[in-house]
């Protein structure tokens, strides 16, 4: 919870008003490409003209092409403008440690804060809060046209499905990837560490004819951190076709 309100205090007012117009092109997108499928189905049951039916979703991808650009622009400025300002920060703070206070600190761990650390940030500020928004907004949406226009039973089904997608499924899968992305990173930052080590006592491996030993090691560090990678992309891709089966099972039903 703290990390939460850290990365949000980093939200300056013209930010917050940035993600919002992001999150309300991202709406608008959205809105735009139900009324493309509703304009295909209303022209193909000739209920409005052919021609007239095809000209509207062509209207409506372009501008829902417009609009997604606009909303993922905004997004990434405001991740790499808290970014740039975080590695401001960052760089200033180890300027004032360096060098006594960073020699018992490894090197690897402080090039992993700073780059990998820093750009998992990303996804958090370009690829996190307005699609977030855009997801509680369409939810209220969807739940109240169903819960009043149409079924209620369609409505509690649309509402089970976003809290299976959105909470149980992530709540549930946390900890299998918090365990393999912690090891990546402590792998990451041991092969960084070792890297540096090398290249600072080049000479020494060199005069103590250690180059094969020094290499092989760094080759199975660099092994052990591609199994990680795919350690983490096989779980990644197994949660998501367990959600895709689930939401498949879950159409069945309501059909």
């Amino acid at each position: 919870m703290n990390s939460l309100r850290f990365l949000l205090s980093k939200l300056t007012p013209r930010l917050k008003i940035t993600i919002a117009a992001a999150s309300l092109l991202g709406a608008l997108g959205h809105i735009l490409s139900i009324a493309s499928i509703l304009f295909a189905l209303l022209s193909l049951t000739r209920q409005i003209p052919l021609a007239i039916g095809l000209s509207l979703c062509l209207a409506c991808g372009l501008f829902r092409g417009m609009l997604g650009y606009g909303e993922q622009y905004l997004n990434h400025f405001t991740a790499f403008t808290i970014l740039k300002e975080i590695r401001t920060q960052i760089f200033t703070t180890l300027e004032k440690l360096a060098p006594a206070r960073l020699e018992d600190n490894k090197e690897g761990d402080l090039i992993s804060s700073v780059t990998d650390d820093i750009e998992t940030l990303e996804v958090f500020y370009a690829h996190t809060l307005s699609p977030l928004n855009i997801a509680i907004g369409t939810l209220l949406f969807t739940f109240l046209v169903d819960l009043f226009l149409s079924s209620w039973i369609l409505a509690l089904a649309y509402l089970g499905a976003f809290i299976l997608i959105g909470f149980i499924i992530p709540l549930a899968t946390y900890p299998l990837l918090k365990s393999s992305g912690a090891q990546y990173r402590n792998s990451f930052a041991h092969l960084s560490t070792e890297f540096l080590e090398d290249i600072e006592g080049a000479s020494a491996i060199v005069f103590n004819r250690a180059e094969e030993e020094r290499e092989a090691s760094l080759a199975k560090e660099t092994t052990r951190l591609i199994d990680l990678a795919l350690i983490t992309r096989d779980r990644t891709s197994l949660i998501d076709r367990v959600t895709a089966l689930l939401l498949s099972l879950g159409c069945i039903g309501i059909t």
